[in-house]
Formats: C-alpha cells, structure tokens, sequence
C-alpha cells in the first residue's frame, strides 16, 4: 500500500510538473519543433494549406479534422502546419545548392558559344535578290490576237477577217511609195480595188499556200519583250505541220503597231515553212461495196477496246470468181449453219472454206451479217466462221463463246453486231492484198518496208515465197491420191 502510495504521490508530481512547464512555455511564447506555436491564449495561428486563409485554433483541436470556410478544404491543423514549415525550410535551403548544379551543367555550352563566336569569320552581307519585272508578250495582249487574227483570215481566206487587222494606210504606202495619209485622200473606189487586189496576192504567195500543210489552230509564240509604253512590236509565230508536229514549223513575222484603231498589222513575211512531204503511199485497191472504216473505242462484253469498225452491209462473190467456185462457196457455208447427224460436217465445211482462201471472205461476212444468231447451234456455227476468217487474213478478232442460253456471243446481241462490225473494218484494211500477203503483213510493215527500200524487199519477199512449198488444195490432193492408186 506505501509502495502504491508512493507510486501515485509520484506520478502526480511528474503531471504538475508537465503541467507547469507547458504553462511557462506559453507565458514565454516558445514552441518546441514538435508543433505549432501555441500563444498566451490557448491557440495556435494556423493556414488552411489550399487558399494560406490564417485561423486561430484552440490547442485541444490542433489534431481534429477542420474545413476551411473559404475553399472548403478539409484538414488537421497540426499536420498543416508542419507541412508549411517543411516547404519553407526546403525553399530557404535549397536554391543555393540549385543554383550551383544549374551552373555546372550550363557552363560547357557557354564556354563552347564563346570560342565559336571567337572562331567565326565574318559572313559577307547577302546580296539582295531584284526581282524581275520584265513583262513578256502573251496570247492575251493585243500584238498577238491581232497577228493571229491575220494568219486565221489566211488559212480560211477570209477577207473580212484580213481587212479589219490591217493598217490599210501603211500597207498602200509600203505599195505604192507613197506618204501613207495619202490613202485618205483615195476614193471608196480606189481602196476597194487595192484592197481586193492585196487579198489575191496574199492568197496567190507562199503564206496563202503554206497553211495547206501546217496548222493555224496550233500556234507557238517567239517570246518577246513588251513594255507598257511600247508603240511597235515585232510578232513571230509558228505554226506545225499538219502531218507530224515535230518535223517542221511555219515561221511569219508581223510588224505592229499602235495607232488611232488600236494595235494593227503594217507588214508581214513568211520566213521559212517545211516544204517536204511524205512519201507518197501506193494507191489502194478501193472496195466496190464497203466504205472507210472508222478508228474509234467500243465496249464489248464489258472490255473496251480500239479497233477499225466498219460498216455491215451485203457482201457478194468477187468479180473474179467463177459461178461453179461461187455455189460451192455458198454451200459449204450452207453447211455449216445445217444441223446433221455428222458433227464433223460442219468442221470440214469450215475447213474447205479456209482452202478456198480470199473468194469465200466476202460470203462469210455476208452470212454473220445476215443470219440471225439465236440458237446454240448457230452461235458455234458463226464461231468457226470467225476462226476460219482469222486463219485466212491473219488477225485475231476476238469472238465470245457463251454458254448462257440467253447469250449471244459476247453477251448481248449489240455485242455480236460490233464484233461483226470489226470484220467488215478488218476486211476493208486486207481487201487490196494479194491473197499470199494476208498473213504477217500490217499497213506499217509495208510503209516501214517501202522507206527502207521497197524493190528490194519485196525481191526478198518474192524469193521466200518461192522457196516455200504450195499448199495443196483439198481436190488436188484427192486427184494424186487416185493417181498414186
């Protein structure tokens, strides 16, 4: 019991004394580093941590929970006190140390810009660059449409389109010798005839001529200075030659002038034009029924392609042919379009046909063009009528085997009409060959054969011919057989 006594008598003094230096602190105003300061009234000065708004908090509630009346953000005083001090020791102790590293790092950089800049030799002042303002003659000034203007009226001769683009004063001067006022002083009858008498001779030169073979539509202008006050021009102009653009060139040249009627042509000359011609091609063999076909793109079965589409109409025997070779030629094709208990019947009339060679194109075109194509069996029979064509002439017009019962060669019966369009064009382009020179032969071959030496290749050609052996005609054959038996 003493013990418990002596025990309690000292822990009461420990607390007293606790008590009373807790007192003395705050009657002296010190802190300890363990927490806010505490003043002689019982509270601490503490700052919201969010909006730093300064409230006076007594000490029992210095490790509550409080919000801030300003920013409502919720905190304990005694923890946001610390953390204020914290961020001030750490700023006040910091930047100096901060300072030094940013220093040590930055310092080779600026060492290494001093020498450069020590080192670097003065660049000379860049030149400054003029731009210029040089205007040169285009189609849209009036120098040129008025020297255009004068060829335009050339090429279509037309006196209307001349007459209102010259200087008719200056050109009568230029004629006569004389002062060019003096032409105001001519009667309307006098003008009439001297102008009437400029366009015969215009269109009776050269320049009237030369736009035969070269192109006025097409037109390439000298480049020229033109300056804003310019008064005279001299305007030059080329004009390509129809044939082939890259081989020769028209060259006039105007003088123009600007007068009281605006920009008018005084004078003009032809300087040079290209005289030369192409080699003039043989003369075609014309066929008597079928005209020029057109060069042109069409769609067939969804395939565009370019061919040579000629014109359908009825085709007769050859005027060479005689009447027993002609009704032997109308029944092998009869033959073909005839159904029979011999498949092959068909094949072989197809076959003799091809023997027949050029006497049986004209009635081979006839029968695609006047049969209608309905049915599978005349589908497959103007099929080998278009092989046996292509194995004769050479080419290769396509032909669409389909196997849809709705279809008719190349999918619609448009389609058919075009691809026999495409035979009678191709037949007009082989018409004029001899029935040897079908094959292997185009119309640039034989222009690229006659500008290399056209005797010679065709001695050539002639001796090859020769060499080969003759293909030996179905009833030929069958009169050596009955000979060799």
């Amino acid at each position: 019991m003493a013990a418990r006594r002596r025990s309690s008598s000292s822990s009461a003094r420990t607390g007293r004394s606790r008590a009373s230096s807790a007192t003395a602190s705050r009657s002296s105003g010190a802190r300890s580093d363990s927490g806010p300061k505490i003043g002689p009234d019982g509270r601490a000065s503490i700052a919201c941590p969010r909006c730093n708004t300064n409230y006076k908090v007594p000490e029992q509630h210095l490790d509550s929970v409080v919000t801030c009346k300003n920013c409502k953000t919720a905190f304990t005083p005694r923890r946001a006190n610390s953390g204020a001090r914290a961020t001030r020791r750490a700023g006040s102790g910091g930047a100096g140390p901060m300072l030094l590293r940013i220093g040590l790092i930055a310092s080779p950089f600026v060492i290494g810009l001093i020498i450069l800049m020590m080192t670097q030799k003065e660049k000379p002042p860049a030149k400054v660059e003029v731009a210029d303002d040089t205007v040169y003659l285009g189609s849209e000034h009036a120098p040129y449409q008025r020297a255009l203007a004068f060829c335009k009226g050339v090429a279509k001769k037309e006196n209307f389109a001349i007459e209102r683009v010259l200087s008719w004063p200056h050109v009568w001067a230029k004629s006569s010798g004389k002062n060019p006022n003096g032409w105001n002083n001519l009667s309307a009858e006098d003008k009439k005839a001297f102008q009437d008498k400029t366009f015969a001779d215009i269109y009776a030169s050269e320049l009237g001529t030369v736009f035969d073979t070269h192109d006025v539509t097409t037109t390439e202008l000298v480049p020229v200075e033109f300056p804003h006050d310019a008064k005279a021009m001299t305007v030059t102009l080329k004009f390509p030659f129809k044939e082939d653009r890259n081989i020769g060139m028209a060259v006039v040249e105007h003088d123009v002038q600007d007068g009281d009627g605006g920009w008018l042509v005084h004078d003009w000359k032809l300087l040079s034009f290209y005289k030369d011609r192409r080699p003039q091609l043989p003369t075609r063999e014309k066929h008597k029924t079928l005209k020029k076909p057109k060069y042109e793109e069409v769609t067939i079965k969804g395939q565009k392609v370019k061919a040579n589409m000629g014109e359908e109409v009825p085709m007769d025997h050859l005027e060479s042919t005689p009447p027993e070779l002609r009704k032997k030629i109308d029944d092998l094709i009869a033959q073909v379009f005839t159904q029979s208990d011999s498949p092959k019947a068909g094949i072989m009339a197809a076959q003799d046909l091809q023997m027949i060679g050029k006497p049986a194109i004209p009635r081979i075109l006839n029968a695609l063009y006047e049969r209608p194509i309905k049915t599978q069996f005349e589908r497959e029979g103007a099929g080998m009528m278009v092989k046996t064509y292509n194995l004769m002439v050479g080419t290769g017009v396509p032909w669409f085997f389909d196997d849809d019962p709705t279809s008719v060669f190349g999918g619609t019966d448009e389609d058919r009409r075009k691809l026999i369009r495409m035979l009678f064009g191709n037949w007009w382009l082989h018409y004029h060959k001899e029935e040897g020179n079908f094959q292997g032969e185009s119309d640039e071959d034989l222009d690229a054969a006659m500008k290399a030496g056209a005797e010679a290749i065709d001695t050539n050609r002639r001796g090859v011919q020769k060499a080969m052996p003759p293909v030996p005609k179905k009833d030929d054959a069958t009169k050596e057989g009955a000979a060799g038996k």
